[in-house]
């Protein structure tokens, strides 16, 4: 069954059932945002149970954002409705080919056909490298395709300012009558240049540009006889003939037209999709917060509502993580300057906002999974269902409401009437929610009027109603990151300072040296720079007639094939000779089939060109690294092959150059070995290997925060950062390096285990969190632990829950350690009884005697919200270690099973 998103004009006629719920979900396009909000609550509730559960990706939680017309057009035709990425990707590819195709005209067309073609051509600043930057350089988003373009700029400039320094100190080069000096300065100088642009913190396209545009014109100042480059305004400098002018220029004319085909027909900007990532994001959190509410107000448990908002998650962590990315793109279509600033600083406080919220609705998920149905878990939530439905409601208007400051870029006075009103009826929606809970609790038979002093009723509550503690407490914490969001939208209105500068590019210079005298990046200079250094001076000598004296293709061709790690060196190799004999071989074809100067054979040649890079920038934007690597190859030289510029006369035949083609695969094979046995010589290590020691980084952090958190002496919270969310990010990515290295003797990598494991790593991050929210003083990380976490950690129980946690971490730690054996022999750790201790019956008995020993812990809460209700905060510390229990069962349960 093919799934069309809720509301579409596809959905509805597949479905009759759906027309009616399609129609109600239209908004009028001039109506208010809050009566937007309104009618798609009113729309969700009438339409919500007759739809399927499994919807489209683009079919939940959209808000009153319009799109234009043709825009809507353009995203219809390319099948927008049925896959949204497939539709991004399509017109992306449809756009580089439509701009190639008009780029490429001065190739296609026959000389002699229009005379401003041919003077242009013949101008030397237009060439078919401008064709080819062009498809390089269009990105998804302007501020991608800015980044990219600014990239390849910088590292053009680089090389250039250096070329200049060294053509002043010795203006004709390398010459037969020049002394021996001049060549060996020449060598140095080269040296140092390549060894410095490795070492230094820059971005892999500024590098690549850098050293591949010096290389060329470092072998044209070696090579003995004359040539157009000179420095400024010497006096053989002529700035219509000089080649580094004339690469300067045809960058520039490529960047400007890559800029275009980005605006036009429609801009694609970056900005944009942060505000519809936002809001998208905005309507997905109050949608799975409902959904929440529905599945635990059920008599009984419904797994199939479970999988739904497992599906829901997954779907805000991905738009949360590109939300970023694109207010990080955004910066370079503002240059951090005027009201898209404005609206990207705002964003970045939203961005903040929408964290925060997925931490406390993951930490209701994470209950979910690991605390089961009580007996009166289904009257305490019927009674309380329509007062959490409340605070949802209140939240969303308040949120909603700062979003369309976000998105305005400023506060007006009205936007701060209303903030102003909507925090005050989440205030009371609190209240509410806080007095009807306890009143809700007590009917049930709990007394508030004393102490915690008996245990059944305790194990009630830890049990039995863990759930709707857990997700009161936690709506209740959702309540106070959006009420202090909006206080701070409010405060930005006078004090804009107050608000994160957005700015991921203010640092560029103060960053150029940040890292550089690290292993990691001393080891890969290193190899950089002997792998160019050799594959030069091949090129330089020449070997016979294999390879030609004075060639710094070899060079070049390393410097695009660089890798951290030699194992996906190889693979990454392998991909450049496939691209490279892919686009060579059909460029070639191609143009030989249609290689007549006739009418006929020029527009089949233009129609097999657009179809031919509609077809590979496709491929290289959806694909795999891999496969994109690949794809640019192939999509660079099959373009270049068949906009060569000449054509056949009528009859005629058009030559193919054969050696030329034999010439470029060659030095991309030699160049794939040198790279390979200098990264031999100076082996950086293998990804399996740092992959593990990651994962292992992970673990100790773990340790360290379960240290601090029970630790009588230490009255802190641990500060929030993104240490450990980074450190399995590591993991992650090292995780898939490994999977493509050869393993060779050693037995395979556990890859799907490896995965798995850093997803469950990532759970605990979440209930960690949750565990030192819960116990902190206003909720805020890095200030005081609770007065309740410090009475729990006076009792003889609660310590010894988390000695026993860190054990178990201490033993699934040491189980991890079978990602570094490699060899087929028994893994000496399943001899270990340690590995396979179990603490449930001990951290069951803990518990009991935890909740005993809280007799005399004050459990009447003088507070106004749940989060600060005593019980809610000792129930949601308890299902938090119950999780990160589970969590590590499961990584023990799959290690023990794949050894």
């Amino acid at each position: 069954l093919v799934w069309a998103p809720v509301g579409s004009a596809a959905a509805a006629a597949r479905h009759p059932r759906r027309r009616a719920c399609a129609a109600t979900r239209k908004r009028p396009r001039r109506r208010g945002g809050l009566l937007r909000l309104q009618m798609r609550r009113q729309a969700d509730e009438e339409c919500g149970d007759r739809l399927p559960l499994l919807v489209g990706a683009q079919g939940e939680a959209k808000t009153g954002r319009q799109m234009g017309g043709f825009k809507l057009a353009i995203r219809k035709l390319c099948l927008h409705d049925f896959n949204p990425v497939f539709a991004l990707n399509a017109e992306l590819a449809l756009r580089s080919g439509i701009g190639l195709i008009l780029l490429g005209l001065p190739f296609l067309i026959p000389h002699g056909t229009f005379a401003f073609l041919d003077a242009f051509s013949a101008s030397g600043v237009y060439s078919v490298s401008v064709v080819t930057f062009y498809m390089l350089n269009v990105n998804r988003t302007l501020g991608e395709t800015l980044s990219s373009i600014a990239g390849c700029l910088r590292g053009l400039a680089f090389a250039l300012l250096n070329k200049w320094v060294l053509r002043l100190m010795f203006p004709d080069g390398v010459t037969d009558d020049s002394p021996a000096y001049v060549f060996w300065i020449g060598i140095v100088f080269g040296t140092v240049f390549v060894t410095a642009t490795m070492l230094l913190n820059l971005n892999s396209a500024t590098k690549i540009v850098s050293v591949s545009a010096f290389l060329g014109w470092w072998m044209l100042f070696l090579e003995p006889g004359s040539d157009s480059f000179h420095f400024p305004f010497a006096p053989h400098w002529d700035p219509w003939q000089d080649t580094g002018v004339r690469v300067i220029v045809t960058t520039c004319i490529g960047a400007i037209l890559a800029i275009g085909g980005c605006l036009l027909p429609y801009p694609l900007l970056a900005l944009d999709n942060a505000k519809d990532g936002a809001d998208e994001l905005v309507s997905q959190m109050a949608s799975i917060w409902r959904l929440l509410v529905e599945y635990l107000n059920s008599d009984h448990l419904q797994a199939y509502s479970q999988d739904r908002i497992y599906r829901n998650l997954r779907r805000l962590e991905t738009l949360s993580d590109d939300m970023e990315s694109q207010i990080d793109s955004a910066w370079w279509e503002c240059f951090g300057f005027g009201r898209k600033q404005r609206i990207r600083r705002k964003l970045r406080r939203l961005d903040k906002t929408i964290q925060d919220s997925y931490d406390c609705i993951y930490s209701v998920w994470g209950a979910l999974e690991q605390v089961e149905w009580g007996s009166k878990h289904a009257d305490l939530m019927h009674k309380v269902a329509p007062h959490l439905k409340g605070l949802i409601d209140a939240g969303e208007s308040l949120v909603y409401t700062c979003l369309m400051a976000v998105l305005n870029g400023v506060v007006t006075d009205g936007d701060e009437k209303r903030i102003l009103e909507m925090i005050e009826k989440v205030s009371l929606a609190e209240r509410v929610l806080c007095d009807n809970f306890r009143q809700s609790r007590s009917s049930l038979g709990r007394s508030l009027s004393g102490m915690v002093s008996e245990e059944e009723l305790g194990m009630q509550y830890v049990d039995e109603l863990a759930l709707p503690h857990a997700l009161v407490f936690n709506l209740s914490a959702w309540a106070h990151v959006l009420t202090d969001f909006a206080e701070g939208m409010v405060k930005a209105k006078s004090d804009p300072e107050s608000l994160p500068k957005a700015d991921a590019h203010h640092r560029f210079w103060m960053q150029l040296t940040e890292g550089v005298w690290s292993f990691d990046n001393r080891n890969h200079a290193l190899r950089a720079t002997v792998s160019v250094l050799i594959s030069f001076g091949i090129g330089l000598v020449g070997f016979q007639d294999l390879v030609t004296s004075y060639n710094a293709g070899i060079a070049g061709t390393c410097v695009v094939l660089l890798s951290s790690f030699t194992g996906s060196a190889i693979v990454k190799n392998l991909g450049r000779v496939q691209g490279v004999v892919l686009g060579m071989v059909f460029g070639q074809i191609v143009k030989k089939i249609f290689g007549s100067c006739i009418w006929e054979s020029v527009l089949a040649l233009g129609l097999s060109v657009f179809a031919y890079s509609v077809l590979m920038v496709f491929v290289v934007h959806s694909g795999s690294q891999g496969v994109s690597y690949v794809g640019t190859l192939a999509a660079i030289l099959g373009v270049q092959n068949m906009l060569t510029g000449t054509c056949a006369a009528p009859g005629g035949d058009l030559a193919i150059d054969k050696s030329g083609s034999y010439d470029t695969i060659t030095c991309n094979v030699i160049a794939c070995s040198v790279i390979v046995l200098v990264d031999l010589l100076f082996y950086p290590g293998r990804a399996a290997s740092y992959a593990a020691d990651r994962l292992n980084g992970c673990f100790l952090q773990l340790e360290g925060a379960l240290s601090q958190h029970f630790d009588k002496k230490d009255d802190k919270i641990r500060e929030r950062n993104n240490d450990f969310f980074k450190a399995i990010t590591a993991a992650e990515s090292l995780n898939d390096e490994a999977s493509v290295e050869p393993r060779f003797w050693r037995i395979p990598w556990k890859q799907a285990v490896f995965a798995k494991t850093t997803r469950f790593m990532h759970n605990m991050r979440c209930d960690m969190r949750s565990l030192e929210c819960c116990m902190a003083d206003n909720f805020a990380f890095g200030g005081r632990k609770h007065k309740v976490m410090q009475a729990l950690l006076n009792t003889k129980s609660f310590p010894l829950l988390g000695e026993q946690l860190k054990q178990k971490v201490a033993i699934v730690k040491s189980l991890c350690t079978v990602f570094q054996h490699e060899s087929a022999a028994r893994f000496a750790l399943l001899d270990d009884e340690t590995v396979v201790q179990q603490f449930r019956d001990q951290n069951q008995k803990l518990f009991n005697e935890l909740l005993s020993e809280l007799v005399g812990l004050e459990a009447r809460s003088t507070s106004i919200t749940m989060r600060e209700d005593t019980l809610c905060q000792i129930t949601m510390a308890l299902v938090a270690i119950k999780a990160m229990f589970k969590e590590l069962r499961a990584i023990q349960h799959q290690i023990l099973r794949a050894c």
